[in-house]
């Protein structure tokens, strides 16, 4: 019967059916695949392996957090890394590590970068007024997104949004603000790519206006009055 279950593997009923006892003990699934059921009731999914002559273990959650299903697929995972020749473990924790590192460089991180910049270079007052202004459009939605996380139809999605209220010219100078943002983050080793320069010809273009110039001091007197 335990031979035969070790085969067929465990199942979603046999897991939660699972008590504690005295001591720790595994419930084997398949694949290197376990369950440890801890005298206090936790259950961790875990697996043992060995990489450059070293026993490891490696825990792959908690039940039911991590459920059998999902368990396996971690198991797999770890397998492919393994064929690899790569310590699953070690993969883990690199990418913690990236995951943090994209967690700290938001769009809105980002962002007040770029425009202090802009202020050190001795930018217009207004000018930056413009671009704060600007940005704070699609703060609400892109602000608290890791920049390597935005993909194209977010930044399409925000400005769209502008769009419907009939600011055309303001939809297209917060794309090409935007566009600075991202540029600004591939310079610094934050981002790969510039997401909206693939918004090209996505957003309604205003039509410009040619007004004749202003040529002589009288018609700039009739201007200021």
């Amino acid at each position: 019967m335990q031979e035969n279950r070790i085969k067929t593997g465990l199942t979603a009923n046999s897991v939660k059916a699972a008590r504690p006892k005295d001591k720790p003990y595994k419930l084997s699934d398949r694949d290197g695949l376990y369950l440890l059921v801890q005298p206090n009731g936790n259950r961790f999914w875990r697996m043992n392996y060995r990489f450059h002559g070293k026993q490891k273990t490696m825990s792959f959650g908690r039940w039911p957090e991590v459920m059998l299903a999902d368990a396996r697929e971690k198991l797999l995972a770890a397998r492919r890394l393994l064929a690899d020749k790569i310590d699953p473990m070690e993969q883990a924790k690199l990418d913690a590590i990236h995951a943090s590192i994209a967690q700290a460089h938001t769009f809105k991180a980002i962002s007040d970068e770029w425009l202090e910049k802009a202020r050190l270079e001795e930018r217009a007052p207004m000018t930056i007024k413009k671009y704060e202004w600007q940005l704070g459009l699609v703060m609400p939605t892109l602000g608290s997104r890791p920049i390597t996380a935005i993909s194209t139809h977010e930044v399409l999605l925000a400005l769209k949004r502008i769009e419907k209220t009939k600011k055309y010219y303001t939809a297209c100078s917060v794309r090409a603000t935007c566009s600075q943002i991202f540029r600004y983050a591939i310079a610094t080793a934050r981002a790969e790519r510039d997401v909206c320069s693939d918004l090209r010809g996505a957003l309604v273009t205003p039509k410009v206006v040619h007004r004749a110039a202003i040529t002589t001091p009288k018609e700039v007197g009739a201007l200021l009055r």
